[in-house]
């Protein structure tokens, strides 16, 4: 018998799924999301249901790199907000966009990405970057 460190006794299909659930790390895949939104909410041209369908198809071409996306794309996009404070935001979408099973750069877990440098801005800074969002659905 298998226990909990409360000691609540785990049966096999608990064990199956708790297996399953370390094997996939579903919580790499919500990453994957925040990291779209991220990107949905600095660029403006991936917020229609095409350019998103186009940009999936694009990442799975590309290894889901985003910096070779970026190289690559011919979608007109401006990277401002997250290039701007050396480029920490772009640091971090790529980071939680890039392929969850890639040996040299791992998917980052919730969080690992808030400890990311994005999320150490000071309040000056973090305002500046803030004014910079465009919120509109055009």
């Amino acid at each position: 018998m298998v226990y909990t460190s409360e000691g609540v006794k785990l049966q096999k299909h608990h064990l199956c799924f708790l297996r399953h659930f370390q094997l996939n790390s579903p919580d790499l895949f919500d990453m994957y999301s925040a990291g779209i939104v991220l990107l949905q909410i600095a660029i403006p041209t991936l917020r229609s249901q095409a350019a998103l369908k186009n940009f999936n198809l694009e990442m799975r071409t590309y290894g889901y790199d985003l910096n070779k996306w970026r190289d690559s794309t011919r979608m007109k996009s401006n990277f401002q907000i997250l290039d701007s404070d050396s480029g920490r935001g772009w640091d971090l979408a790529s980071k939680l966009i890039s392929k969850r099973s890639s040996e040299r750069r791992r998917r980052l877990s919730a969080a690992s990405a808030l400890r990311h440098p994005y999320f150490l801005l000071g309040g000056d800074q973090a305002a500046a970057v803030l004014s910079k969002f465009s919120f509109s659905t055009k």
